[in-house]
């Protein structure tokens, strides 16, 4: 995730780098402006849009986890579901995904921050 590439980037002289930074039109600018802030020559252009598609779902009653790797992941999904499987853990890569699929669900839900 990006704060763990910012948390480790911390560590290291990076004043003399060069860094191209190709991104999701969705992406936080987190990462860019820090390194630009330790002097970095950076790149930073938007390489691909994220645009929800329709799907079928097996029957929600079968699924166990769910894992959601970007906001725009849990947007897609939850907008297109009706209700929520009480059974199912619902796993989120990172803390802002963790933070949009909070806002998506039930306090009652079972859910497991991954990184």
């Amino acid at each position: 995730c990006i704060e763990g590439l910012i948390e480790m980037a911390k560590e290291e002289d990076l004043s003399k780098s060069k860094v191209m930074y190709p991104h999701s039109k969705q992406a936080r600018q987190d990462l860019a402006r820090f390194l630009a802030r330790q002097g970095v020559d950076i790149v930073s252009f938007v390489l691909y849009d994220t645009v929800p598609t329709t799907f079928c779902l097996p029957p929600l009653q079968l699924i166990e986890e769910l894992l959601f790797t970007s906001p725009s992941t849990v947007s897609s999904f939850f907008d297109q579901i009706e209700h929520t499987p009480s059974t199912c853990v619902y796993r989120a890569l990172g803390p802002v995904t963790l933070t949009t699929l909070e806002k998506r669900l039930s306090p009652f839900s079972r859910i497991k921050p991954i990184c």
